[in-house]
């Protein structure tokens, strides 16, 4: 009895904390062209230098051509530019970079996935005031 209690008392948690990280996510979507451009270059910088093609969904396709792109560039030496690939893939947001032989995976969804596995015990922390070890 004591098993299942704890069964569904965690399994109420982590549903609490999924909510958690997809209120983020919704968050992050929500954000202004300004406030999602400055994020968007801060990301591109931590890919650092190298340049590369920018994979991404049809909204950020649009903000990406729309001028985006071309500021983000104005400022970077000619090596290390971005290209924009023309075909939108499904992701909720951010990019892949594609460079000679290998890809950066910086998709919203697989940042918010390794951060969720980074801070989970702190998060839990602060929900439930317990360490969660998933």
């Amino acid at each position: 009895m004591r098993a299942a209690i704890r069964m569904e008392l965690s399994g109420v948690k982590n549903e609490l904390i999924n909510r958690v990280f997809d209120e983020v996510l919704k968050r992050l979507k929500q954000l202004s062209d300004d406030e999602y451009e400055q994020l968007f270059e801060r990301w591109l910088a931590d890919v650092g230098e190298g340049g590369g093609e920018i994979v991404v969904n049809e909204r950020d396709l649009k903000r990406l051509s729309g001028g985006m792109l071309d500021r983000i560039n104005s400022s970077l030496k000619e090596e290390d530019r971005f290209t924009l690939c023309s075909e939108p893939q499904e992701m909720a947001g951010g990019f892949i970079l594609r460079r000679k032989g290998f890809e950066i995976d910086m998709r919203l969804e697989s940042m918010l996935q390794s951060l969720r596995e980074e801070i989970l015990p702190e998060v839990a922390e602060r929900l439930f005031g317990e360490v969660n070890e998933e």
